[in-house]
């Protein structure tokens, strides 16, 4: 939870000469303890905040992870469906829901 808000994210930078891709799967384990590989990833969409480029993925893998958080960096996590998310809608950080919406209509379907 962000500021008593639910985020979606597992991120950051991207290093030196790094893929995206790389990078993604990297702050995914530094932040939540998954060891993905590329393939269990997809990607989203790229969109622009101020200064920043975000590069979204969508994480899917066919058991429940392991999770192994990073306490500086999570404060409490939770699994839930698309519908769940949908309906979780004033529990996020704005702009968060229609973001993710966005990039996943696709993916969900």
């Amino acid at each position: 939870k962000n500021g008593g808000l639910w985020d979606v994210s597992a991120g950051g930078h991207i290093n030196n000469n790094e893929r995206v891709v790389d990078a993604a799967v990297r702050e995914l384990y530094e932040e939540t303890g998954i060891k993905a590989g590329q393939n269990d990833i997809s990607e989203l969409g790229v969109r622009k905040f101020g200064a920043a480029m975000v590069f979204s993925f969508i994480l899917r893998l066919p058991d429940a992870p392991t999770f192994n958080f990073d306490v500086n960096e999570v404060v409490d996590h939770k699994i839930i469906s698309r519908n769940e998310f949908i309906n979780m809608k004033h529990d996020f950080n704005p702009g968060t829901l229609s973001r993710y919406l966005d990039y996943g209509n696709e993916i969900f379907k």
